[in-house]
């Protein structure tokens, strides 16, 4: 027997078995890449919203914690007290009428009549707004931007001032604050956004 006849009766792999073997070595590797990607885009799609929940708590809270007014009117509109140091980072009344943007919205205590809602859209902490300070001070008096962690968001502010007495509308004692928040952030070719709100009663930092 020659060597060409040996070779000859050696029986090879046709080609439908050699697809057929890959087939079954590929379909494992892509369903692990599939899952494992799954598993990163939820859990970078809750990284996102953590961030989101923890932006709108800061800037709630910082909303509640500044001063009320910085001016009191009489029952004739005169001025009886105004604050000079008032600015729109310390003062929620400065800055309900520092908002540009405005609309009226109905009234809950006085039903027919509307308020004046104010507000803005589309701000960005990449840059320097004017209503937000965004240095977080630490127990052991260190300051931290918190924009380095935050810089995927931008949000909408609107504020709405509501008398509770008709009567006496230029009065802090009547007077609540209603603040909503909505955090933008882009994931993927998906638009998110996070709803959150609070009410301000007259208070003293």
């Amino acid at each position: 027997m020659t060597i060409f006849k040996i070779f000859k009766q050696k029986k090879g792999l046709t080609l439908i078995e050699v697809m057929i073997a890959l087939v079954i070595f590929i379909f494992p590797i892509f369903a692990t890449l599939s899952t494992v990607t799954f598993l990163y885009r939820q859990t970078n799609s809750r990284h996102l919203e953590l961030l989101a929940e923890n932006l709108s708590n800061y800037i709630l809270e910082d909303l509640r914690g500044r001063k009320f007014y910085y001016q009191i009117r009489d029952s004739n509109g005169n001025i009886i007290y105004n604050d000079p140091n008032a600015t729109f980072k310390n003062n929620l009344q400065r800055l309900y009428e520092g908002l540009p943007k405005n609309r009226p919205v109905p009234n809950p205590f006085y039903q027919g009549s509307t308020l004046l809602m104010r507000y803005e859209e589309n701000l960005s902490i990449n840059e320097n707004n004017l209503y937000f300070d965004f240095e977080f001070r630490t127990s052991d008096n260190n300051i931290i931007n918190i924009k380095n962690f935050y810089r995927a968001f931008s949000f909408d502010l609107y504020i709405t001032r509501y008398p509770m007495d008709i009567l006496r509308i230029d009065d802090i004692y009547e007077t609540i604050y209603k603040i909503d928040l909505v955090i933008k952030w882009k994931e993927g070719t998906r638009d998110r956004l996070l709803k959150s709100s609070t009410e301000v009663s007259y208070h003293e930092p």
